[in-house]
């Protein structure tokens, strides 16, 4: 059985560029950064996580803060309840709208938003040419060890099927295939073609109230640091620009009752910054 870790002893390794995230985040919080010029005419597509259609506020403040540099924020068109092979065609149909003016997609994905996007550029290598990077927030890539405890009991097995399958009208798999097996067979069926691409993992030695008690039981029954759900070794993409922060719990950059030392803003522009520039 495939554990976390598993993608680290077989793809490349990441490049952590974190230094060059803490300038650019700097120099973002000062009114100075550097986004807009590196972005051009691109525009930003954000590709949203697992349920995230029913999170109040859910990456309001970045968006809002990219809009205000003057940058073109679209949404990926997916549903959140479903696997990544359904919601490839929304971020395929993206990045397509872009090109046929003649423009990039820079995508932005936060959580399972990451392993939507690249699955569509898995699917879909044609559109390679048309992203400019592929920010990674946040994203169990190699699977969470959340979604694998609860494949192993028939309690949560029923109650995901109930919730996710009866109450959202959604597919299970898109919880399900987060765990490590299926992540692993995905990736060797769908490997992600070349493409400029940064992760940003996290952790935290308290996270916000919805996220503590499953980062003390990654840490209790897993042994390893998270952001409540997903440990850092599992978040990154492979061969990616690498910005490891402290202090920022899964939903810090994302949701306003969540824990980050960082403003959310502020650091989306710097990691989208961070993976632009050359």
């Amino acid at each position: 059985m495939t554990g976390s870790g598993w993608l680290l002893h077989r793809a490349a390794a990441p490049h952590d560029v974190t230094p060059l995230f803490l300038e650019l985040y700097a120099s973002a919080r000062r009114g100075q950064g550097r986004l807009r010029r590196l972005a051009r005419r691109d525009a930003m597509v954000i590709v949203p996580g697992l349920f995230t259609e029913r999170y109040p506020f859910y990456l309001r403040r970045a968006a809002r803060r990219l809009r205000e540099l003057g940058l073109e924020v679209r949404w990926a068109s997916i549903d959140t309840d479903m696997p990544a092979l359904r919601n490839a065609a929304g971020v395929r149909d993206a990045v397509r709208d872009l090109a046929r003016a003649g423009r990039r997609a820079i995508l932005v994905g936060h959580s399972k938003g990451p392993i939507d996007a690249a699955a569509a550029l898995s699917l879909y290598p044609e559109l390679v040419p048309s992203v400019r990077a592929l920010v990674s927030l946040q994203a169990p890539y190699a699977g969470t060890p959340l979604a694998e405890d609860a494949h192993r009991s028939p309690f949560w097995r029923a109650a995901v099927g109930a919730v996710v399958g009866g109450l959202f009208r959604g597919s299970p798999r898109a919880f399900w295939e987060l765990r490590y097996d299926e992540r692993r067979e995905f990736l060797d069926a769908h490997p992600l073609p070349p493409v400029r691409a940064l992760s940003l993992v996290t952790t935290t030695a308290r996270a916000g109230p919805i996220l503590e008690r499953t980062r003390r039981l990654i840490a209790e029954r897993h042994g390893a640091p998270s952001d409540g759900f997903v440990p850092p070794i599992d978040a990154y993409i492979p061969g990616s620009r690498l910005v490891h922060l402290n202090g920022v719990d899964h939903g810090g950059l994302a949701l306003p009752f969540c824990r980050s030392l960082f403003d959310p803003g502020c650091a989306v522009e710097a990691l989208a910054a961070t993976a632009l520039v050359e």
